[in-house]
């Protein structure tokens, strides 16, 4: 006969740390939303979300080679939600990038052409201007669609810090599954498990741990407005049901690291309680915004360049 206590461990331990997982997973998507609405990251911190995918393709990989539907059901849907937020993650990077680039070409080609610019203001026919200005006005005219030109053509590749994340990740984890599926003549069963749980542990305590990598500007600037809120707490809940779970089956490749990601997700608790959170001001420009700099920047005249190229150096 089944105990209750072999219920609450094996059976709605396991189904609540699911309910979790699927709450964790999810708790960075209103944030995410909003930053894809406004063309910045912020200060949301995308490397846990390259090592979610890590470690959700890793427990998939897990549940095959144990035939647990828990552990399956639990990190399946976050495999594919993993998979969109590095994907939103890439892109924002990139286009705060561009966007930054595209305003400071603007200030260098203004610095360049401001000159030039003057003449279209005025007209030969209203001033008396002879052939040769109206020459100068053409040039003008040629200077303007040069500046366009350079503004909106950007060559220069954009940096990837998180997409190198990525394939380093998921390189690591070909390597992996390559080694286990194709040595499976090779590696006993157990052997085959202990492989693939190592590797997910280790991806398992760097996608806990991952707020944490911000832990020196935390103690520096006194503020946790880099650690996501929703995802500490649902991180150290769904940590704590599948240590308990982890331990009736006496699997420890699922206790422990579920265990090191409760003392984390404890850590920054801690981290909360030191230091309350504060508002960051946005370093980055939004697409849909006009910022204060940019109307400065267009409404300086074009005799006042080195006022507009003052801006431009302040500038983010």
């Amino acid at each position: 006969m089944v105990s209750a206590k072999d219920v609450i461990l094996e059976y709605i331990c396991p189904a609540l740390g699911t309910v979790l997982a699927y709450i964790m997973f999810l708790a960075p998507y209103g944030s995410v939303k909003k930053a894809s609405a406004t063309g910045s990251l912020g200060d949301l911190n995308p490397t846990p979300w390259a090592f979610m995918l890590g470690n959700t393709v890793g427990w998939v990989a897990y549940s095959f080679l144990l035939n647990n539907y828990w552990i399956y059901f639990g990190s399946c849907p976050g495999l594919i939600i993993s998979v969109w937020l590095n994907l939103v993650a890439a892109k924002l990077q990139c286009q705060e990038y561009r966007v930054k680039e595209m305003r400071r070409s603007f200030v260098d080609c203004l610095e360049k052409y401001g000159s030039s610019f003057r003449a279209l203001e005025t007209t030969p026919e209203e001033n008396g201007m002879d052939t040769t200005t109206n020459n100068n006005n053409n040039n003008a005219t040629t200077d303007w669609r040069s500046l366009v030109l350079q503004v909106t053509t950007q060559s220069k590749p954009a940096p990837a810090p998180h997409e190198k994340i990525v394939i380093i990740i998921v390189i690591q984890w070909v390597v992996i599954l390559s080694v286990v599926a194709l040595g499976k003549n090779t590696f006993s069963a157990n052997t085959q498990e202990l492989i693939v749980g190592i590797a997910t542990n280790i991806n398992f305590l760097f996608f806990y741990g991952g707020p944490l990598s911000t832990i020196f500007t935390v103690l520096k600037t006194r503020n946790t407005a880099t650690i996501h809120t929703w995802t500490m707490i649902t991180n150290t809940a769904n940590g704590a049901f599948w240590t308990a779970y982890g331990i009736a089956v006496q699997n420890f490749v699922i206790a422990v690291p579920n265990g090191i990601g409760v003392v984390l997700g404890l850590v920054q608790v801690a981290l909360f309680v030191l230091f309350p959170r504060k508002a960051v001001v946005e370093d980055s420009v939004s697409l849909s915004d006009d910022t204060s700099e940019t109307k400065e920047i267009q409404e300086a005249p074009y005799d006042n360049l080195p006022k507009a190229k003052e801006i431009q150096d302040n500038l983010p």
